[in-house]
């Protein structure tokens, strides 16, 4: 999986997606092979099938605020 950009959450509660604040956030993270099935149904249920979609959306596909 690429992380290739990020959420930053401004003081007026806006999410503003944007490129990682350092070199370092934008990464490729290994996925442990035992886990793909599962990364799989869960992308045919839950993430829309369009460019930018996110991996682990909120509800209507909006990111999850921490």
């Amino acid at each position: 999986m690429r992380v290739r950009a990020a959420f930053v959450e401004r003081s007026t509660g806006e999410l503003v997606l944007g490129p990682p604040k350092s070199k370092a956030g934008r990464r490729t993270v290994g996925i442990p092979q035992a886990i793909v099935p599962a990364l799989r149904e869960h992308l045919a249920t839950y993430v829309q099938d369009e460019p930018g979609a996110l991996l682990f959306p909120r509800g209507q596909g909006r990111p999850i605020a921490a």
